[in-house]
Formats: C-alpha cells, sequence, structure tokens
C-alpha cells in the first residue's frame, strides 16, 4: 500500500501545521484486504506525526485536504472513509486543526450540506467543501 500514495504529508502551512492530503480516487480501488489495512496506515502516519512532525507550544494540529478529484456520489469509498474518521476520532481527538475536502461535485456538497447541520457546530467549522473552482 505504500506506492500508492492515497495518504501522504505535503510540506507545511504558514503556521507551520503538517499538511495531509488524502486521494480519495485511489481509495475506491482498493480491494477488502487493502481496505482493512487502511486503519493500521492511518494509525502509523498519524503516530509519525505527532512523534516527528509536531513543534510542542507552536504546531501541534494537522490540515487535511481530502481530493474527491474523480470520485462520483455513487463511487464514495463509504466503508473506506468511515473507517478513516472513527479510527481518527478515537485516535487522535484534537489534532485536526482544519479538514478542506476539494473537488465535491454540486451533489456532494449538497448532500454534505444536509449532514453539516446535524453536527456539533465545533466540528463542522472545521470543515470546508470546495468546488473544482477552490483555487
Amino acid at each position: 500500500m505504500c506506492d500508492n500514495g492515497f495518504l501522504y504529508f505535503h510540506r507545511r502551512d504558514k503556521f507551520f501545521r503538517p499538511i495531509c492530503i488524502v486521494n480519495v480516487s485511489i481509495i475506491k480501488n482498493f480491494t477488502a484486504e487493502q481496505l482493512d489495512s487502511l486503519v493500521p496506515a492511518v494509525s502509523f502516519l498519524m503516530t509519525y506525526h505527532i512523534d516527528k512532525m509536531c513543534i510542542p507550544g507552536k504546531s501541534e494540529t494537522i490540515l487535511t485536504i481530502i481530493d474527491l478529484a474523480n470520485v462520483s456520489m455513487t463511487s464514495i469509498p463509504v466503508t473506506a472513509l468511515r473507517k478513516f474518521i472513527s479510527s481518527s476520532q478515537t485516535n487522535f481527538r484534537g489534532r485536526a486543526y482544519k479538514n478542506f475536502i476539494l473537488n465535491a461535485n454540486i451533489i456532494i456538497r449538497g448532500s454534505f450540506g444536509l449532514f453539516k447541520s446535524m453536527m456539533d457546530e465545533f466540528s463542522a467549522q472545521k470543515i470546508n467543501m470546495l468546488g473544482s473552482n477552490y483555487k
């Protein structure tokens, strides 16, 4: 799984927070065996982030970009994303600064609007859903 680039860190933002990029178009093609190893892979990378990339007192959170390019509403790997989110919320609560969801089509953005209204306000403020014109 290490050669397919579904999850990686790329640079830092202007406040030195590491930027984690999740490529959903790769995850949607995972086999059942690869999906089973998703949570351990995410846990390893997040633990690595905490141990090696955090700057105590300055940068202890992470900025996440979830790229939905080439992903339609019907091809979203719901099970894989649920595992990813569940693992992150359980084991790494409070480490997210912001989540940007890029290249979301109009149907996904509309559906998320309904879902976001059911979330608590603090969590909802951390998620930004953007279309393909995010630049």
